[in-house]
Parts: structure tokens; sequence; C-alpha cells
């Protein structure tokens, strides 16, 4: 499960555990010939490419990603030599089709010199066909050491950056166990603006406690920048962290569901009036072509290469669809990328009622919907009695979530899910309580 769960590209903590939820509650499903056509015509063209670097300086509380923090020094040299062997044998597999996006996630990759990103970005260019716009992208931590390489990364061919702020609170960041202060996180933002012509940033909310006033705040300050994008995620507690053994033992709870949903709308109502739209579940943009290229390839169920430790991928060869994890240990895979070991990477084919269930999670989320025509007859009368409550409305031929659905993404999706089937069983979609469906991270915009 995990590995399709990344393969899908949620890597956020609380999507996985709702698309756990789904999976679960349609398992019965079977997916018929006619509407595996149609969900196969849901994937477009485009390929996308995610390089994970795994280090970090030091690991969050919350955070359960592939993510190691630095006892020595970064072995740059070694995994510089495998990234460009891995880059050179995944191009082989995709011959001549056309990158549209590129992603450099971790981990904390801007640690990286960069020299180093300009080494992979021109590798890429020589294995791979870029597209003439392509959206080359890297995470970037707010600390003072990173900052002065924001100039030459743009060099070296990063044209957006992914900045994470989290909070421009001092306590709030303490909490988050972040090694940047707020000052530093604003004086990041200045200096990328002044630098990069796209920039993207994130905000973690509903944190133990936090007040209405010290959200809008929150809020207040990210909008004093003209970032384009803007992520706001909301904190959840997942397994093998620091915060949920704190939680296991009392000392740390997150806000009720129907708080979370507080949360949720008054963000979304702020950040509406000053003209960012709330293009998928988490993610804000004030145009279209502000939008996250990359991570509308996961949601609009794309293909995608995923190449470093713990990476996973999705890609369409000869007509099937397959999901790729390679090694998840950084020394164990530079060990294998060093002896060119074929085992670096694992394949799982996914069967058309996988794609179907994961198409149907993932285009849930964005505002543009999903097409009608992939649902069955009983489905499209679940959609037509959820258009009666204000759950969704139609849009030409497609499905679209409202804001009141969107707080009931999962259950709805579910529910759908379980239409599809010739016999429906009646899931409650009439609850007020939002369901887990953000999370402190997401991979990747």
């Amino acid at each position: 499960m995990r590995q399709v769960l990344h393969a899908i590209g949620i890597n956020n903590p609380s999507e996985k555990a709702a698309y756990k939820e789904i999976r679960s509650a349609a398992g019965r499903l079977t997916v018929s010939s006619e509407e595996e056509s149609k969900t196969n015509s849901l994937a477009p063209e485009d390929l996308s490419l995610y390089i994970h670097f795994p280090y970090c300086e030091r690991k969050c509380p919350y955070c359960d990603f592939n993510s190691h923090a630095l006892r020595t020094k970064i072995p740059e040299q070694e995994y510089l030599a495998a990234i460009l062997w891995r880059l050179q044998r995944q191009a082989e597999r995709v011959e001549n089709r056309v990158l549209r996006s590129v992603f450099f996630g971790g981990g904390t990759p801007s640690l990286l010199s960069p020299r180093a990103v300009g080494i992979i970005i021109d590798g890429i260019g020589k294995y791979f066909s870029l597209a003439e716009d392509c959206e080359i992208t890297l995470e970037a931590n707010p600390s003072s050491a990173e900052r002065r390489g924001f100039r030459d990364l743009k060099t070296s061919g990063v044209n957006r950056l992914s900045i994470g702020v989290q909070s421009f609170d001092d306590a709030n960041l303490r909490f988050l166990g972040r090694v940047h202060n707020a000052t530093q996180a604003r004086v990041a933002l200045e200096q990328a603006m002044r630098i990069f012509a796209r920039i993207s940033f994130d905000l973690i909310v509903a944190l133990p406690g936090q007040k209405n006033d010290e959200l809008c705040e929150e809020i207040t300050r990210a909008l004093e920048y003209e970032s384009e994008h803007l992520c706001v995620y909301q904190l959840t507690i997942e397994k093998a962290t620091e915060f949920y053994r704190q939680a296991t033992r009392g000392l740390l709870q997150i806000p009720t569901p129907r708080r979370a949903a507080e949360i949720y709308l008054l963000v979304e109502q702020q950040l509406r009036a000053k003209g960012f739209a709330n293009y998928e579940i988490s993610s804000y943009a004030r145009s279209q072509e502000a939008q996250a290229r990359h991570n509308l390839v996961y949601w609009r169920y794309g293909d995608f290469i995923g190449v470093g430790p713990g990476a996973h991928g999705r890609i369409t060869l000869a007509g099937k669809t397959f999901t790729t994890l390679e090694t998840r240990k950084p020394e164990r895979w530079l060990a294998q990328a060093q002896s060119e070991d074929e085992q670096i990477q694992k394949q799982k084919e996914l069967s058309a009622q996988e794609k179907f269930e994961e198409s149907v999670m993932m285009g849930l989320r964005l505002a543009e919907g999903l097409p009608i025509q992939i649902f069955n007859r009983h489905a499209r009368e679940l959609i037509d009695d959820m258009r009666a409550i204000g759950y969704c409305e139609k849009k030409s031929s497609r499905v679209c979530l409202t804001i009141e659905g969107r707080l009931r993404l999962d259950t709805i999706a579910a529910e759908l899910l379980v239409a599809c089937e010739k016999t429906r069983e009646k899931i409650p979609i009439k609850g007020e309580s939002m369901q887990s469906m953000q999370g402190a991270k997401t991979n990747k915009v």
C-alpha cells in the first residue's frame, strides 16, 4: 500500500491515511473493460521527473518521509554519480517522451551545492528531451547558508523555488523543529522573489491550540509577499515520528475534525479574498499559469519517473502502467548504484481497479474535477444526489466538489467507488466534520 501511495504522489501524512480508508471502503470494486478504457483516457502524455535527495540538517518531529539527518559530510560526488546513472537508465526506458517538469525534493535538496544541481540538470538535458517551458523546481529551506545559493541555483537551471517557510512565528517554528527563524523566512522570501520569476512556499496550520486570530495573522503575513503560489497544510500525526511518540503519551493533541474544518474554511476565505484560487485541496494559485505543473501530473494521473533513495514513480510502458520504488536506505542505494545493480528499483504492474481508484482519488482533489463519463450509471445517480445537497457541481462534462464537498472528500470518494459496483452500499456523507485531507507536507509542489 505504501508503494502505491507514493506512486500516485501522496506523501502527505493524512492523505495516506485517507487513501487507505478509501481503498478499504472500495475493496470490493470491480472495473469493467469499458470503465478501464475511460480511466486510461485520464492519463495525459506529459512525463515528469522526481529526484529525491534524502539528507536534511535535522529531522522535523512531524516528518515521516524518507529523510535522514546528516551525521557526516554529504556524499555529494557519490550521489551525483548515482543519480546520473539512474537518469541514463530511466531515459532508456521511456525513449523519446518529453519531460514537462522536474522536481528536486527531499530531505533538503538545497543542501546540494548549486554546482551539483547544475550537473544533474545538464544530465537530464543530455538523456531526456525537455519541453521548452519545462518547469524545474527545487525545495529549499530559509536558512542563511542555503539562501546564499539562490542566485547560483537559478544559473544552474532551476526556474522555480519551493520554500519551506511553515510559519512566520518563532514559537511555532521551534515547536515544528525547524532550523530557521521567522526573520530568516522573511529574508529568504524577499531574496527568492528578486531572483526567481516563480516561487511557492508552504505553511503548516492547525497547530495545537492555534486560535483564529493567530491563524489569520499567519495568512496575513504570507499575503505580504507577491508569491503567485502558496500551499497550506494542516498538521497531522504520523507513526514513526517524534510527534507520534508525544501523542501516544498524551503530550500532544491536534484539533478535532470540526475545528479542522473551521480552519480550512477560514484559510480558504482569507486567500480567496486576495485573489488566490484553491485549485487543489492544499494548493492555492493566483492564476492558472502559476499552478504547480509538476503536481498537476500527479493529480491528473500522468506518468512520472522517480530516482533517488526511496523515490517512487509511475510509468506507462507498452500500454501497461507500473509503479516503481527505488531502494530506500541511502547507503544501500548508493552501493547498488555504484555497482549498477538492477535490483535498485522494484516494479509492480497496476491493475485496472487500482488505476481507477487512484484516478478518482486524485482527480477529486482538483477544482477541475473529473470527466463525468468515467463513472457508471450508479455513480452518476449519486453525483446527482450530491449536487442536490450542495456537495458537488457539474461544469461542462466534468464533476467537481464544492467547498462543502471538499470537507467530505474521503467519504465522497469512497461512495463514488462503491457506486461503481452494480449494487450500491450506502455510506453516510452528511457528517459535519472535516476528514483528513491535508497534512504537514506534500510531494511536491
